[in-house]
C-alpha cells in the first residue's frame, strides 16, 4: 500500500506537468536572491515520501523585501533514485514561519529553525485516493 501511495502521487504530479525552477527576469532581482535547497520526508504512519524543494529565497530586509519565496519541488524516481523535477512552488516566508504550495495543490506550513524545516504537507487526493496529510521535516543542504 505505501508504495502504491507513493507512485501514486509522484505520478500525480508528472500528469499535473513538469517544469523546472522559475527563471529570473532581471540580474537586480537575481543578485538578491540565493538558491537554498532543502531536502527531507514527508510521513503519515508508515508512508514516507523523500522530497526535496530548491527556493530562490529573497534575502534583502527592509521595506523592499516582502519575504516572497520561489523555487521547484522535486520527487526521487522509485526505480533509478534519480531526482525529477515536479514543478514550481510559491510561497511567503515571514521570520521563522514559511508557508507554500505547488501548481498541483501541495500545501505546506511550518517553522524554520537555523538548519531545520518542521511542519506540515497536505498532498491532494488523486486517482481515488483522499488527501494525504503528512508531518514533514527538511534539512537545509550544504551549497
Amino acid at each position: 500500500m505505501h508504495s502504491t501511495v507513493c507512485l501514486g502521487l509522484v505520478g500525480l504530479f508528472a500528469a499535473a506537468g513538469c517544469s523546472g525552477p522559475r527563471q529570473e527576469t532581471s540580474s537586480a532581482n537575481s543578485a538578491a536572491k540565493r538558491r537554498l535547497t532543502w531536502a527531507g520526508i514527508a510521513t503519515s504512519g508508515a508512508t514516507a515520501i523523500p522530497l526535496q524543494f530548491e527556493f530562490s529565497e529573497d534575502i534583502l530586509s527592509g521595506p523592499m523585501s516582502d519575504g516572497a519565496i520561489a523555487g521547484a519541488i522535486a520527487f526521487p524516481d522509485p526505480i533509478t533514485g534519480q531526482l525529477v523535477s515536479m514543478g514550481t512552488i510559491h510561497g511567503k516566508r515571514s521570520g521563522a514561519t514559511a508557508t507554500w504550495a505547488t501548481g498541483t495543490g501541495l500545501t505546506v506550513s511550518g517553522t524554520i529553525s537555523g538548519n531545520t524545516f518542521s511542519g506540515s504537507a497536505l498532498f491532494p487526493g488523486a486517482l481515488g485516493y483522499p488527501d494525504l496529510s503528512t508531518t514533514l521535516n527538511l534539512t537545509r543542504q550544504a551549497p
